[in-house]
Order: C-alpha cells, then sequence, then structure tokens
C-alpha cells in the first residue's frame, strides 16, 4: 500500500478501478487538475484550503483527514460513524453539524436565501444585499417607510431624492424635482438617480450664465457673486450694499472680496481692533481727573486718527479741552 501526501480539494471517478485527483474546487478558483493518478487501495491525505473542511468534519478544526482509494471512488481510510457515501471533495458546510449564516447546506456549499449573497471571504456567510446611498449633492432623501435616510439600504426600499430649493432633476424639466427609486436584488436601484442641477440655458440665470455642469456661473471679475440664497442669482458686489469697514475704514472691491483701508489706531479685516488700549491712549492723565475730567477715545465720522483722545468734563466749575481751566478764573 503506497501512501501519499498531496493538498487536494476535489477527486473526480475515473473511468475503470481507480481515482483521479482534482486541485481546488471553491466558487473563485474553480477546478485546477493535479495530474496525478490513483489505484485502487492507495491511501493520501486530503488538505483543504481555508474556511473548508473534510466531508466527515465534527468542527471547523477539521481541515485534512486520510482517504483511500476504492474501485472507482475515494471514502475515508477509516469508516466513519454517519457518515457514508464517497468524497466529493472538501466542503464549506454540513448541515446539523457546520451551518451556514443566512442560508442553507447543500452538497457541501452554502445557498443563500433571497436577497442574500455570499460572502466573498467566508463560504458559510451570507450576507444581506444592500443599495448603498446615492453620492449626489443638492438632493435630499426620504423613505417610503421608516429608516435611515443615510443607507444603506434593503433590497426592496423605496427612496424619494428631491432636490433642494432652486434645483431640478438634470436632463429634465425645471419643475422636476423628484425621482424615485428601488433597491433591486442586484444591490443597485431600479433608476438611476442623477444630479440635481440649476440651469439647463443662460436665461435661468439672473446676471449669471449655465455652465457645463448646469450650475449658474457669476463674472467675478465684474463683481458678481452667486447669492448664497438663491443658486440661480448673481448679485453685484458693492461697499454700498453691505460695507464691512468700522471706524471709518474706507471700503473698497476686489472681484467679490470686499476690502477695507484702516484709519490711523485701527486694525484687522473689518477696521473693528484698536492698535493701542484706552489705558494707552489715556497715559499720563491728559484730562486732569482731579478737576472731574474723564479721558476717552476719539470718535465719529471724520476720525482719521483713532490714537487721539478727547476729554469729557464732568464737574461744572471746570471746561477746556483737558478740563484745565476753572470757570471765571484761571487755574
Amino acid at each position: 500500500m503506497r501512501v501519499l501526501a498531496i493538498t487536494a480539494l476535489i477527486f473526480l471517478v475515473r473511468p475503470g478501478r481507480g481515482c483521479v485527483a482534482f486541485g481546488a474546487k471553491d466558487k473563485v478558483s474553480g477546478l485546477l487538475p493535479y495530474q496525478q493518478n490513483y489505484t485502487e487501495n492507495d491511501v493520501t491525505t486530503m488538505t483543504c484550503s481555508s474556511n473548508y473542511v473534510i466531508p466527515w468534519a465534527t468542527d471547523l478544526s477539521n481541515t485534512s483527514g486520510v482517504i483511500k482509494c476504492g474501485s472507482d471512488s475515494w471514502s475515508p481510510e477509516q469508516a466513519v460513524a454517519g457518515f457514508t457515501g464517497t468524497i466529493a471533495g472538501c466542503v464549506a458546510c454540513i448541515t446539523g453539524v457546520i451551518n451556514c449564516t443566512s442560508g442553507s447546506c447543500t452538497d457541501g456549499l452554502c445557498v443563500c436565501k433571497d436577497n442574500f449573497e455570499l460572502s466573498d471571504t467566508d463560504p458559510r456567510l451570507c450576507e444581506e444585499i444592500t443599495c448603498a446611498k446615492p453620492d449626489l449633492s443638492n438632493q435630499e432623501i426620504t423613505l417610503q417607510d421608516d429608516g435611515d435616510v443615510n443607507g444603506p439600504f434593503a433590497v426592496g426600499t423605496v427612496i424619494t431624492v428631491t432636490c433642494t430649493d432652486k434645483f431640478h432633476v438634470k436632463g429634465n424639466d425645471t419643475d422636476m424635482v423628484a425621482q424615485v427609486a428601488e433597491c433591486g436584488s442586484d444591490g443597485f436601484f431600479n433608476e438611476t438617480i442623477v444630479e440635481c442641477v440649476v440651469c439647463a440655458t443662460n436665461k435661468e440665470c439672473t446676471n449669471g450664465v449655465c455652465n457645463a455642469n448646469k450650475i449658474c456661473e457669476c463674472d467675478e471679475n465684474n463683481h458678481f457673486k452667486l447669492n448664497e440664497t438663491d443658486p440661480s442669482t448673481c448679485l453685484k458686489v458693492t461697499c454700498e450694499n453691505n460695507n464691512p469697514c468700522e471706524n471709518n475704514g474706507e471700503c473698497s472691491v476686489d472681484k467679490v472680496a470686499l476690502e477695507c483701508k484702516c484709519q490711523v489706531g485701527t486694525q484687522g479685516p473689518t477696521c473693528s481692533d484698536f492698535t493701542k488700549t484706552l489705558e494707552e491712549v489715556c497715559a499720563g492723565d491728559p484730562c486732569n481727573p482731579d478737576n472731574g475730567g474723564t479721558c476717552s477715545r476719539v470718535s465719529g465720522e471724520d476720525v482719521t486718527d483713532f490714537n487721539q483722545y478727547v476729554c469729557n468734563c464732568t464737574d461744572d466749575k471746570f471746561s477746556g479741552s483737558k478740563c484745565q481751566y476753572a470757570n471765571n478764573f484761571f487755574v
């Protein structure tokens, strides 16, 4: 008796007395000839590839076993209680012993139930078929039934994809703003969800043009910018409409950006910050606080230097630019 050790998954019958060995059988590899013949009473070790077991396995650890060639087929070298028949190769499942998740075991392979498919990494796992959320912008998804609008969506789920305000379905009339689709058993929606657009022609864009992406495009060189609340309208950017400059800053327009030129003593994008603190401007108590004078920063539409101060004489007995004069006589 010859004892041979090979890696084999499928053994097919050869005409006459003897057996023929074949290589890996799984849903990826198919049948690969091993190029070796065996005669009656030959004994060899069959070793299964990852995730497969011998047909008489009792658990997932039984990945190899000794088999014997009969007159025309293979069987375990030693009789195995409960196992009858011949060996057709390694298996993924054994009914009642090694079961399939969300499927049934047929001829050693898992058959998935409806709307499930076999996992790419586990021949015993059937995974639910789902459709991914359409990856498009300017759209909102609602469901016919309760569920997560972010997906994934189970087979049979009906979604309504609605364009957001001022957008419509690309390639259709401007009044079509919604698309309805159902997730199919192939993992794809039965209708192609197309993107939502603003325009089809230039006439749908106020003060702009409809570009190749069917979005209104504004002429920034002439200071037009897309309206944030209406994507079909371009607005003229001017300092008069929205002057951001504070503290008498001078506003100008650079394409669609408003810029500020600050007066002395102010700084920042909108001239809202002072270069000196009030304590620095009023350093040295220039307003004679003993006479009731209080110091503050200059203000007003005509101010060009905000590092200057102004005094407020709170006591009627004193006056002057620094509250330095007593009324009716010089102090």
